[in-house]
């Protein structure tokens, strides 16, 4: 949706230099953007380790991949300490961020 709005957002500036006009600028959609794709992060940072971590209880050890867990482990955790320094997360969302982080530092 945001690349739509970011869409409408040239249409509508292209339509502005037509008729001579000034373009309007739109910084509340740059910000909505940056602060949802952090959210969107966490949830998927989350969501992908709680159902990989079940995934790799219910398999055989040897069966694991190695590459791949430490793959995604390596990418999860750095993605999480990034968002628990986040200074515009709501309290919640970053104690999250910070359980979600100790939990994948200790599956390391």
């Amino acid at each position: 949706r945001f690349e739509e709005a970011h869409e409408m957002v040239t249409l509508i500036n292209h339509r502005e230099k037509l008729f001579a006009m000034k373009e309007t600028e739109y910084p509340q959609l740059y910000t909505t953007e940056k602060s949802f794709q952090q959210y969107a992060l966490l949830w998927s940072t989350t969501s992908s380790f709680l159902m990989d971590l079940d995934t790799w209880r219910a398999i055989d050890f040897t069966d694991l991949n190695r590459d791949d867990l430490e793959s995604k482990v390596g990418k999860w955790h750095q993605s999480l300490a990034r968002l628990s320094k986040a200074a515009n997360l709501t309290d919640q969302a970053l104690s999250v961020s910070q359980e979600m982080f100790r939990r994948i530092s200790a599956f390391k």
